[in-house]
């Protein structure tokens, strides 16, 4: 069963135009507040881009002169519209969103089916902390600019506008790429309750029963892959963009002798951004992972007990490793590379990479 209180969590939090209702013998899924879910961030993006725009007109004789200065509007510019590209896509989507999870559902009514079994629930936990934290820890940000705009005259009226906007933009960003990991944590729940049915060697039709969903997972990852895929290479690009900028602005901030809330409150606004591209990444390998203990149970049957294996039965088991023997889809972004803990490190080796570079176009700024 998926889990009902996260998926709505997503539409109460602006993130999704999909919720779910269970009753006794009854579901029923269905589009809420379309409108304001996708509307209110692009109300935000816009406000953030005018103020954006009109700081860089009043200041470019300044910002121009400064690699910091001029990272930093990369920084925030690149922010904004990748939450409007993610905004419009989300919208565009909405109906695959919906139609992968009617899939989960359908999977769900075969695999209790098969089971002969109504009670099987299922808690997407690791998504659930991932909301948590992302809210405890954008409610720290905002907190902690407040009370620099309060006790430190250090942004003007601009950008304190700038920056609350980019928080919002920031937390809606990352939340809609946690929908990525809803859904990956779904499936990888699936096929790990797949690997337990196979590892009972049940009969030969439960077997074929089981590679259909297996089959309906596939088609599911294939889904995942085209309508996340996108925006996971878009959320790549911003982790890598961002990660790098804050950590050479620190940098220059502490070499300079900078205000220290200002040091802390981009540290502070750094670590969620890192730690959801982790999780998103985490969360596609483990699916990865699942997927392979599925096919190496079914594999193993094989294996054990042939001497009382019958010819027939040995045949059918050698069509379906045949089968199983085909790579699966990947989810990929956009099939430059595939979403797991190896692109997460590619990554962070780029972002250390980019940092030197920043550092040598200051070494012309000096010059």
């Amino acid at each position: 069963m998926i889990d009902h209180k996260v998926l709505n969590l997503f539409n109460s939090l602006f993130a999704t135009s999909v919720r779910i209702e269970f009753g006794e013998g009854w579901c029923r899924l269905y589009f809420s507040n379309t409108i304001r879910n996708h509307i209110c961030p692009l109300i935000v993006d816009a406000c953030a881009s005018f103020v954006g725009l009109l700081i860089t007109i009043q200041n470019w004789s300044v910002f121009v002169k400064h690699v910091s200065h001029l990272s930093s509007i990369l920084r925030y510019s690149s922010l904004t519209l990748a939450g409007i590209f993610s905004d419009v896509w989300f919208l565009m989507q909405r109906k695959k969103y919906y139609i992968l999870l009617e899939k989960l559902l359908h999977f769900d009514q075969c695999y209790n089916a098969m089971i002969n079994s109504w009670s099987n629930e299922t808690e997407a936990s690791f998504t659930r902390h991932q909301i948590l934290f992302l809210v405890a820890s954008h409610v720290t940000i905002m907190s902690t600019y407040v009370a620099a705009f309060m006790w430190f005259q250090v942004y003007g009226p601009n950008t304190k506008i700038l920056i609350i906007c980019c928080v919002f933009i920031g937390f809606h960003f990352m939340l809609q790429q946690l929908y990525a990991v809803f859904f990956a944590e779904h499936l990888s729940m699936r096929y790990n309750l797949l690997s337990k049915v196979v590892e009972q060697r049940n009969s030969r039709k439960i077997l074929l029963i089981t590679l259909k969903l297996y089959d309906q997972l596939d088609s599911m990852q294939k889904i995942v892959s085209e309508v996340f895929g996108m925006s996971c290479l878009v959320s790549t690009l911003i982790v890598f963009l961002n990660t790098a900028i804050v950590f050479y602005t620190e940098m220059i901030y502490i070499v300079q002798g900078g205000p220290v809330v200002m040091i802390l409150s981009e540290v502070i606004t750094m670590i969620p951004i890192i730690i959801m591209f982790y999780a998103m990444m985490k969360s596609f390998d483990r699916l990865i992972v699942e997927e392979r203990k599925f096919k190496t149970a079914f594999m193993s049957l094989q294996y054990q007990g042939v001497e009382s294996q019958l010819g027939e039965y040995s045949n059918f088991l050698d069509v379906i490793n045949l089968k199983l023997m085909t790579d699966s889809p990947r989810i990929t972004a956009c099939g430059l590379f595939t979403l797991n803990l190896q692109a997460f490190n590619n990554i962070l080796a780029a972002i250390v990479t980019y940092i030197m570079i920043l550092f040598q176009f200051k070494d012309f700024e000096k010059t």
